[in-house]
């Protein structure tokens, strides 16, 4: 490559940055505008110097399509989310469950189980049953016997999840047409770019084995000795478990094989040239102009 190609590239890599800057904001919904100045940088680009961008710039070029297009899958969302009626935020909230580690079926199941084995007599089932109250918290199914007759929550990770379920129903009154106690994570969604960086940020693989292992160990430790759940030290316990067992299975796993494709210069030109064709841009513009028809 001349150096004079390569300074070619090289300014035209910079403007398809630019065009990212330019159109990867939330504000832009006109697909066909960005889609126009794309194939117009691409088209000066091979025109000047012989080459379609590298991989990486199309993969760049193609996020910002894919970025545009759920703006206007956005813009849908939000209107319909603006409008939406109280019964159907009561619907979406009864459907919400945060937590529901001991629930009323489990705690019959829990007393039927202690009477058929006769454990306990149908007076003590009945004692036993009375001392039980659901928590408050709206999106918490547990039952629990509280330790102060005006305890009511399972626990102060519910009462502070019931007070910030409170806030966000008097912030979403003041912008919707009817307010929501949910989070706002449950009925809007993230983008694809943000899902796939949390991803990539947070998750962690492991064998199946050492998932039963963890799993087996969360179980043991809710309880304490008199088989009362122990929730303060729950949560830490099973965060120490799960890094002990993540150690031991990457110190036990042995690398696997490694198989390489080579591919020619030809040929990668070819695989770039029909991943990113004119068809694909195409099939992109259509779908996001019938985003706009059904929004408009």
């Amino acid at each position: 490559m001349s150096q004079q190609t390569a300074r070619t590239m090289k300014m035209k890599s910079s403007e398809l940055y630019a065009l990212r800057m330019e159109f990867e904001r939330a504000a832009v919904t006109d697909f066909k505008g960005v889609a126009d100045s794309i194939d117009r940088s691409i088209d000066e680009q091979f025109e000047e110097t012989g080459k379609v961008p590298p991989a990486d710039q199309l993969d760049m070029l193609a996020g910002i399509l894919d970025y545009v297009a759920e703006n206007i899958e956005r813009v849908a969302q939000e209107r319909e989310i603006i409008n939406r009626t109280a019964e159907e935020w009561r619907k979406l909230e009864h459907e919400y469950v945060v937590r529901a580690d001991f629930t009323l079926p489990d705690l019959i199941d829990m007393l039927l189980t202690e009477r058929e084995a006769g454990r306990i007599t149908r007076e003590e089932l009945q004692a036993t049953r009375r001392k039980y109250r659901p928590c408050e918290h709206r999106f918490c199914l547990n039952y629990f016997v509280p330790n102060r007759k005006d305890q009511k929550y399972c626990d102060h990770k519910c009462r502070k999840a019931e007070s910030n379920a409170v806030a966000e129903f008097k912030r979403t009154s003041k912008i919707y047409a009817n307010g929501t106690y949910l989070p706002v994570f449950a009925y809007k969604d993230i983008r694809d770019k943000q899902e796939k960086e949390n991803y990539e940020k947070h998750e962690r693989l492991f064998e199946p084995a050492t998932l039963e292992l963890i799993g087996a160990n969360k179980e043991l430790e809710k309880y304490e000795e008199d088989g009362r759940r122990d929730r303060t030290n729950e949560e830490r316990s099973l965060k120490s478990h799960r890094i002990d067992a993540a150690v031991k299975a990457a110190e036990e796993r042995k690398p696997g094989a490694v198989q390489v494709k080579k591919m020619m210069a030809e040929e990668m030109d070819q695989y770039f040239r029909e991943k990113y064709s004119e068809r694909h841009l195409q099939l992109e513009r259509k779908r996001a102009i019938k985003f706009e028809k059904t929004v408009g």
